[in-house]
């Protein structure tokens, strides 16, 4: 984007940053300080979702375990260990999926942790961009 867009935008979101402080007149520190509090309640939300999902995880990965060893124990003249295994190695791959996805999302919530500030500036200037957007 060229730079003088850039200015323009940033320029017509202070103005609107500036509007709005001045129509909350004194609550402005109020709202922003919420604001801030919020990311805290973003990031330990996340955090404690991630860790059900994780505790999901690891109860999941015992039966597909237990599905593949099974699978393993059967006869190779019944060709029905393919179907166990198959499900098995399935579940097995999704798992690990969510452990990535998860690990993501985790880093996300600490970040809204360890620097709440910047996250509740992000949300007054997407604000002000979708109110200059429309």
């Amino acid at each position: 984007m060229d730079t003088k867009i850039q200015q323009q935008l940033l320029n017509r979101a202070s103005d609107f940053i500036d509007k709005a402080a001045k129509t909350l007149g004194q609550a402005t520190a109020h709202v922003y300080q919420v604001l801030v509090s919020q990311q805290y309640v973003t990031g330990i939300s996340t955090i404690t979702e991630v860790i059900i999902m994780t505790l999901a995880s690891i109860i999941l990965v015992k039966p597909a375990l237990w599905l593949w060893h099974q699978a393993s124990l059967k006869d190779d003249k019944e060709n029905n260990s393919g179907d166990y295994r198959t499900g098995a190695g399935i579940l097995i791959v999704i798992i690990y999926l969510a452990m990535i996805i998860l690990t993501i999302i985790l880093g996300e919530a600490i970040k809204h942790l360890l620097n709440p500030e910047y996250y509740a500036i992000e949300f007054i200037f997407n604000q002000a961009s979708d109110a200059i957007n429309k």
